[in-house]
């Protein structure tokens, strides 16, 4: 079943990825793209929570909502994404669109492969495109599982990416780009402004010590914006690798 994700042991990480790419040596084509799962990538905690937004009957959103993801790699969590918008948006054609936009350095994300931050099988899946444009396999993709127009992939580093969105206009931010903990803390500090009232800032990486120390002392200095910070439980396993910080309706500044 290539739907079902296979853990390996050889990373530190989870890592959904099909057991099909095994056997991507005897020419398996990019015909096997059938869903978010079929694309190697590590949607971790994104995968529930992407879905919590919704709703189990997709009737959380009104309709209008900006969202933003740090962390393309190949698109495995923005594809799961879009196609959660698809469902919602039959469910209420007349509603105002959602959008949605993908952030990632993707010239950087060949190198990076290569440099072992990714298992090498991840190389095996871009070369299935027969183009070494990232850019280009997310949008073929999306139009392969027939979402497209559902997603902006755009390509920066989210440093500078902040910029391209004004203050309370985003009603969620997922951070899952760089993994090292000053990458978390500046993405957070960077987007939390561009967050609405009532709105959603979320990321990965809260059981490594160092990012959980600076998510804490992020909520403790911005404790009146704050309405609810949700995260794992330390004392129980497999609770998960997520924050999560929302922003209260009102507050003063």
């Amino acid at each position: 079943d290539t739907d079902v994700p296979v853990i390996t042991d050889v990373w530190k990480d989870e890592i959904t990825f099909p057991k099909h790419y095994e056997k991507i040596a005897n020419k398996l084509t990019k015909k096997h793209l059938n869903n978010y799962r079929n694309v190697p990538g590590w949607i971790n905690d994104a995968e529930w929570l992407y879905f919590e937004l919704f709703g189990k009957k997709f009737d959380k959103l009104k309709g209008g909502e900006h969202f933003v993801e740090i962390g393309t790699l190949l698109g495995q969590s923005s594809i799961r994404m879009a196609k959660l918008i698809s469902v919602w948006h039959k469910k209420y054609p007349n509603r105002k669109r959602i959008q949605f936009d993908s952030i990632d350095t993707l010239y950087f994300i060949i190198h990076s492969i290569r440099s072992g931050e990714h298992p090498p099988e991840f190389l095996d899946y871009i070369n299935l495109y027969e183009t070494g444009d990232i850019m280009d396999i997310l949008y073929i993709q999306l139009k392969k599982l027939g979402l497209f127009g559902l997603v902006k992939y755009i390509c920066s580093d989210s440093k500078y990416a902040h910029n391209i969105y004004r203050e309370n206009s985003l009603d969620f931010v997922w951070v899952d780009g760089g993994h090292n903990v000053e990458d978390v803390e500046q993405d957070v500090k960077n987007f939390w402004p561009k967050i609405r009232p009532g709105g959603l800032i979320a990321g990965d990486d809260y059981l490594y010590d160092d990012v959980r120390l600076k998510v804490h002392e992020f909520v403790k200095n911005h404790k009146d914006e704050i309405s609810e910070f949700v995260h794992p439980d330390l004392k129980k396993k497999n609770t998960g690798n997520y924050f999560k910080i929302y922003k209260k309706h009102t507050y003063e500044k």
